[in-house]
């Protein structure tokens, strides 16, 4: 799923499980002023979430998507480039 800071009060109809895993992406560094991730932590905070942030810029390596693999504890997985898709 997709959400922007404007469509993060949509986890209000999800209701996400405690314990959940949040994981953003961009491309841009955090200010420690950045009123958008305040709201975000705050968000995350009240639905229990861990927050992961696994991409700066360019891709994530080998060993990083292991390790996003098993902390979230993936039971499937897709490897999307550009046109193709795979399960993985």
């Amino acid at each position: 799923m997709d959400l922007d800071s404007y469509q993060l009060a949509e986890l209000i109809d999800i209701q996400p499980d405690a314990g959940g895993h949040f994981i953003h992406s961009m491309s841009e560094p955090f200010s420690e002023e950045d009123v958008e991730e305040e709201v975000l932590r705050n968000w995350l905070k009240h639905f229990g979430l861990k927050f992961h942030q696994l991409h700066a810029s360019g891709h994530l390596n080998r060993d990083q998507i292991n390790k996003l693999v098993n902390d979230v504890n993936a039971k499937a997985g897709f490897s999307c480039s550009h046109r193709k898709c795979r399960s993985v």
